[in-house]
């Protein structure tokens, strides 16, 4: 009897001591993966998350459309929103859907699509679909459509190579520095087969069959004050062609007053008894001022009134403003006969 009761209490003290042993030892496990949790999460605080499909962000471009008149580029601004694809991939593709705004006209071969846009250095390539190659569809610009047919070579060279330009001026807008190199269908092609001979007209040691190199951006291409200004000088001498001219007229004449309608313009003009007499280059000076969107351009020319007088202008300076991204010429005050 005693013997077993020494042996109830040896079971008791061991089941006592196991249990403890047992509490302790979960107690440590739970305390063990507390720590982990906690090292997990002040980890967690110190990781920077990378976005793997990034939001759009909003960026302003500039595109470089024909002017409706001019055979020379035109501005247009633009707020888009850039996804995935490169900044330079993005401004062809906006490019290719046209111009938003009035008096710009997109000048392309039909249907030409991107296939891709990359860049190594300063170099862009710009890869287009295989219709680059065919013609500009000279029935969607304004005074092309019924050209003569031994002007029609000229004249289509003149609008592939606008439309090089148009590419290569929206591109080279966004870097100083950088060039665009064209390529269609993922090859590199001659300055014949895209049809952009005129690029090498100046450039006697270039072939026509030679592939195309990288295209630097060229201002020539852009509109200027000056040409604007000859624009407006010259549609009025001889025989008026007073559309044109009201093309390249600002909104507000010198004195502030409005610019008549298009209509009334015509009507006042035919009625004055003076015609513009002018040479080939008519401008002597430009100055463009440091805002950018105002010049001064200096000119000379002759007043020729009906009863036969001429009257030499000699460094006549016109305003010219920036309207909607185009030149235009402020009316001036020797014109004031034609406003109502």
């Amino acid at each position: 009897m005693k013997k077993r009761l020494i042996n109830i209490l040896i079971s008791l003290v061991l089941t006592i001591t196991i249990t403890g042993c047992a509490v302790d030892t979960k107690d440590d496990v739970n305390t063990e993966r507390e720590r982990h949790v906690q090292e997990e999460l002040t980890e967690d605080e110190d990781k920077i998350y990378i976005d793997a499909d990034p939001q759009p962000t909003e960026v302003n471009i500039t595109l470089y459309y024909k002017h409706e008149v001019a055979d020379f580029l035109v501005p247009e601004q633009r707020k888009v929103y850039k996804d995935k694809q490169s900044l330079e991939q993005l401004v062809v593709e906006e490019l290719l859907k046209g111009p938003q705004t009035f008096g710009k006209v997109m000048v392309m071969p039909p249907d030409v699509s991107v296939i891709d846009v990359t860049r190594k250095g300063n170099t862009v390539f710009v890869n287009l679909s295989g219709e680059f190659k065919n013609e500009v569809d000279l029935n969607t610009i304004p005074g092309k459509q019924n050209i003569p047919d031994e002007d029609r070579e000229a004249v289509l060279a003149e609008m592939k190579m606008l439309a090089i330009y148009s590419i290569v001026n929206s591109i080279t807008d966004l870097e100083g520095g950088l060039q665009v190199k064209l390529l269609v269908d993922n090859r590199q092609l001659t300055y014949e087969e895209l049809g952009a001979q005129l690029l090498i007209e100046n450039n006697g040691k270039i072939d026509s069959d030679t592939p195309m190199i990288a295209i630097d951006r060229d201002k020539d291409f852009i509109l200027s004050p000056s040409r604007s200004v000859e624009y407006v000088l010259k549609g009025m001498t001889g025989k008026p062609n007073y559309d044109i001219v009201y093309k390249f007229l600002a909104s507000k004449a010198a004195d502030g007053s409005s610019l008549p309608s298009v209509e009334e313009f015509k009507r006042v003009m035919a009625a004055v008894d003076m015609v513009l007499e002018t040479d080939d280059d008519p401008i002597d000076e430009e100055e463009i001022k440091p805002d950018g969107n105002t010049a001064y351009v200096t000119v000379h020319y002759a007043i020729k009134h009906s009863d036969g007088k001429k009257e030499i202008r000699e460094k006549d300076v016109f305003t010219v403003i920036r309207e909607n991204g185009v030149w235009k010429v402020i009316l001036p005050d020797i014109f004031s006969k034609i406003r109502s």
